[in-house]
């Protein structure tokens, strides 16, 4: 039998292209690292919150192509932004304000492990949309964390590299995340969601070959405004809102729980929390609904999430309202916003077979609703995070 084609391998050419063109490393052979975007098909701001998450790995990457320098300056090239940045490791607190920042931001982490690293020269190439819900940021992370160990003869056990490219973001860059982005882009399984408790960080596989559906991502192409604040005070809220409830976390706390303390709690701080339990029923009412094969489950589930984010977790906009309500009434089985909101992405479940008529239609009627043009396309489930052969 034929081999099978590998299909990074078009954007490992460009990423070794794009090395070339910029640095001209002679002599060097560089190294491939890959890590995935991520979609999560339910369980949206409670990872955070310590609850349950379901997750995929994307066929939408992040891929680093690098070789060593003798000092210890950075020196990378994104061809996705067109822009260039350079940092010293000798100098991590001289902080960018940009992309770079997260590249640093992982170094530092990795710096704080005692790991010895080296300067480096690197080309990124990413076909994961930028703001889009699929975690451009945690799949470069994970990517760049990647080349940074095998550059320097090291390497850390899967859950310890999801953690430092979290604590990278949460520490230097100042997006308090949760564990879900990075454990996605690491642990990410062809075919297969990911069941996370983000409590105990314990993954359970949930098998969707065959299940019927296939996942169109609805870009808005509407710039996130406040993202990182708005996050952030949401994050604040429901961390507010379990101390008065005298728990660690939102983790064990119960519909009926937050329903008795709605006037201790306030109206607002009752809103975040009462997504967050009941968003926790849905994501393992999910996993067994899709363990039975019920799509209709299934959808109303994700519909159902979604109207939670716009109603109590207040992180839609007018034109993800837009987008959702075109993937309705185009006909799916389920649709919700997906990532923080503000702007981004709707996440859709649609019969295999009906793909191209649905994304017609929804792009047609969300470009005359807001003038926007949509963004639209399918995934497939893919594997995390690798170092490539070169």
């Amino acid at each position: 039998m034929a081999a099978q084609p590998d299909p990074t391998m078009p954007a490992v050419r460009r990423a070794r292209a794009v090395l070339y063109e910029r640095w001209q490393p002679r002599g060097k052979s560089p190294l491939f690292t890959r890590a995935p975007g991520r979609l999560n098909l339910i369980g949206e701001h409670t990872d955070y919150n310590r609850g349950y998450v379901m997750p995929v790995a994307v066929d939408r990457a992040v891929y680093v192509a690098a070789v060593p320098r003798e000092d210890r300056l950075v020196r990378v090239w994104s061809d996705q932004l067109d822009a260039e940045a350079q940092f010293s490791l000798d100098h991590l607190k001289d902080r960018h304000h940009d992309w770079a920042r997260y590249l640093q931001g992982v170094a530092w982490a990795l710096d704080e492990l005692k790991m010895p690293l080296v300067g480096m020269e690197a080309a990124i190439y990413s076909d994961v949309p930028r703001g889009a819900g699929l975690s451009s940021s945690a799949a470069l992370e994970v990517s760049w964390a990647l080349a940074m160990l095998q550059l320097c003869g090291r390497s850390l056990p899967p859950k310890q590299l999801a953690l430092t490219c979290q604590r990278a973001e949460n520490d230097y860059v100042g997006m308090r995340c949760g564990i879900l982005d990075q454990f996605a882009s690491v642990f990410g399984q062809r075919n297969t969601a990911l069941l996370i408790d983000c409590d105990t960080q314990e993954i359970q596989p949930v098998p969707l070959g065959g299940k019927g559906f296939s996942m169109v991502v609805c870009d808005t192409n509407k710039p996130r405004q406040l993202v990182d604040s708005e996050y952030n005070q949401r994050r604040a809220s429901c961390e507010e809102a379990a101390r008065i409830l005298g728990l660690p976390s939102l983790r064990p706390a119960t519909p009926e729980m937050v329903m008795a303390a709605r006037e201790a709690l306030g109206e607002e701080r009752f809103r975040r929390a009462w997504h967050v339990v009941t968003e926790n029923a849905r994501v393992l009412d999910m996993a067994e609904a899709l363990q039975r094969g019920d799509l209709e489950t299934v959808g109303q589930l994700v519909s159902a999430s979604h109207k939670s984010l716009r109603d109590y977790y207040e992180v839609s906009c007018p034109e993800l309202e837009a987008m959702w309500a075109a993937t309705q009434r185009a006909g799916c089985y389920g649709s919700r916003l997906v990532g923080a909101g503000f702007g981004g992405a709707v996440l859709a479940l649609v019969s295999p077979e009906e793909v191209g008529p649905f994304s017609r239609r929804v792009a047609e009627e969300y470009q005359q609703e807001t003038r926007y043009q949509p963004n639209i396309f399918a995934v497939q489930i893919a594997d995390g995070a690798e170092v490539l052969e070169r």
